[in-house]
């Protein structure tokens, strides 16, 4: 098997040029076998280890090369059944592979797995080192983003492959990408399909990631407030079965919401009763900053160290002990108290950090919040994170005088509009007290910063 695997990684595919206009290889019968021996072999519900084997195949690849989509999935034709009534998502597979569309190689090598089972430790070295353009999860939103485009090519894909009953037919793809279907076949058909959706995205993605996003904004969910009743299944499925996204999964098929909306009302709501939220005192920050520092005096790390190496479940713990819900103290330590700590140790206290973010806004022109590139504004900012720099964002878009503008376009009527401030004495010294409290919490003179 390993030389059959050699002999495939020096078959050169190739790429289609700029105007996407696919060369189909000659395949001689010999390597025509080869590939086919291979494909049979991982069809066969893989292992992890023979997926990873199948990764090491194209490892080299660029990721953003293209493909043409037949080649990627040479034996999911032959299992297709387009003839069967009950199957208008073979029926739309067939014809994905019929015109035999473009795909970046990212979805080549991460063909046969779902998006849930990606390669943890690859996938981010891939978003890192080999291609700055590959993006999971947040999509832009709109008609003029890349939920627009999705909407587009599901409209096409309706109208040319004849689906004879679109609603069904998404209520089908619901199912396709449940945790009920995790056979390989039904992982390459729902990654075909999200492949299509996908085209013309400004980002690369993953087949899979795209499906899940087409099935949350086509799939009539039910809306509006929940009910005490829905309340208490949610309540009765967590405590039955955990707090896992197994069980929000299953939530979904039951109460017909998305799954990232039970999960914010189990722990915004349901399993927060009673608990603090809202507007902070200068006690409230003293008591976490005591629970959360409470330690490092007898630890070997200390200042910028110590504050980066918190996990984010002693937050957590701090807001049971403590009386806060967990989302409200992680917000407020997220946005308002670590990047204050960090900025004092880095001697940048008082440095008000929005006007030079809004200038990056416009200077890169961001249309979309999705489109920022967190790791290259870490680098402008170390002192912040993507959640206290989008809350400057989100102020912004509070106002519905900004609501569907471009963000940077946003900004800048926002800076036209705002008169420049100075910092006021009160701000300042609301600082200067949260780093003697700091400072009190963890033992420090304010010398020995």
């Amino acid at each position: 098997m390993f030389i059959v695997l050699q002999i495939i990684q020096k078959d050169q595919q190739q790429p289609v040029n700029d105007d996407i206009k696919l060369k189909k290889d000659k395949i001689t019968i010999e390597e025509k076998l080869i590939r086919d021996s291979i494909t049979n072999y991982f069809s066969k519900e893989p292992s992890y280890s023979a997926k990873k084997q199948q990764l090491n195949i194209n490892q080299e690849k660029s990721l953003d090369s293209w493909w043409n989509i037949k080649e990627a999935f040479p034996s999911l034709y032959d299992q297709l059944n387009p003839n069967d009534p009950d199957s208008e998502i073979d029926k739309a597979v067939k014809y994905i592979l019929d015109i035999n569309i473009p795909i970046r190689h990212f979805n080549v090598r991460y063909g046969t797995f779902s998006l849930r089972s990606f390669p943890r430790q690859i996938l981010p070295k891939d978003r890192k080192n080999a291609h700055p353009n590959l993006k999971v999860g947040r999509f832009s939103p709109g008609a003029n983003g890349e939920d627009g485009i999705i909407c587009q090519n599901w409209e096409r894909l309706a109208k040319e492959a004849g689906l004879e009953d679109p609603p069904q037919f998404i209520e089908d793809l619901k199912k396709l990408i449940s945790n009920k279907s995790k056979s390989s076949l039904n992982v390459m058909k729902r990654n075909v399909i999200g492949c299509y959706l996908g085209q013309d995205l400004p980002y690369i993605r993953h087949g899979g990631d795209v499906i899940q996003r087409a099935v949350a904004i086509l799939y009539p969910w039910k809306k509006g407030m929940f009910s005490k009743d829905e309340d208490g299944i949610i309540s009765k499925e967590v405590e039955a079965n955990g707090e896992n996204p197994k069980t929000f999964q299953t939530l979904t098929e039951v109460l017909e919401r998305p799954a990232d909306i039970i999960r914010n009302r189990y722990y915004e709501q349901i399993n927060c009763e009673g608990l603090k939220c809202g507007k902070w005192k200068l006690a409230d920050y003293e008591q976490v900053l005591e629970y959360v520092f409470r330690e490092e005096r007898t630890s070997n790390k200390s200042g910028i160290d110590y504050i980066n190496s918190i996990p984010m479940s002693v937050i957590h713990d701090s807001a049971k002990v403590l009386g806060w819900k967990p989302k409200s103290m992680e917000q407020k330590w997220m946005q308002r108290i670590k990047p204050l700590l960090l900025s004092y140790h880095s001697g940048s206290l008082h440095t008000d950090v929005k006007p030079q973010f809004y200038d990056y806004l416009i200077k890169n022109k961001i249309v979309f919040i999705q489109g920022i590139d967190w790791e290259d504004v870490k680098k402008e900012f170390p002192n912040h994170s993507s959640r206290s720099l989008h809350w400057f964002i989100s102020n912004i878009f509070e106002n519905k005088l900004y609501k569907g503008m471009p963000v940077y376009l946003a900004v800048e009527n926002y800076n036209k509009c705002t008169k420049k401030r100075q910092q006021s004495k009160k701000q300042k010294k609301f600082r200067e007290d949260i780093i003697f409290l700091y400072n009190e919490a963890r033992g420090v003179l304010p010398t020995e910063n």
